[in-house]
């Protein structure tokens, strides 16, 4: 009786028998292994599109808070305005709602700015591209 032993077979790329032919559990591997490369590629592709999403859709509620912030301390300066020259308010509280304000209006440029950057991710997660000018 014959015993049988693992043996390496060094196969680089390709890996054929004594008749040219290429073994069955050779496809098989490599079959099996381009299969595992394509499952990967597709869950990272998921992934991508999943997270590019997720950070669109708080881009806009992050968005949609600022804007009602600004709206509150725009009506908050206003008053502190009408309060001063009513001689109500000190010149710095005018100006500490002013900074406030302005303070806000800078957060809004950045939540826009990170949902339009979010968005061309989006775009290109999903498979989206453009081409650029020579």
């Amino acid at each position: 009786m014959r015993s049988r032993q693992a043996v390496a077979v060094p196969c680089a790329g390709t890996c054929s028998t004594s008749d040219g032919s290429i073994p069955r559990w050779f496809r098989r591997g490599r079959e099996a292994e381009a299969l595992a490369q394509y499952r990967g590629a597709v869950l990272r592709a998921t992934e991508d599109v999943e997270a590019a999403l997720s950070r669109l859709g708080q881009g806009r509620i992050e968005i949609e808070l600022r804007e009602r912030q600004i709206a509150s301390l725009t009506r908050s300066r206003d008053q502190a305005r009408q309060g001063y020259q009513g001689g109500v308010l000190a010149l710095v509280d005018v100006l500490d709602a002013d900074r406030a304000l302005l303070d806000a209006s800078d957060r809004l440029a950045g939540a826009r700015a990170d949902t339009a950057r979010a968005s061309v991710a989006a775009i290109r997660a999903l498979g989206g591209g453009w081409e650029t000018r020579s």
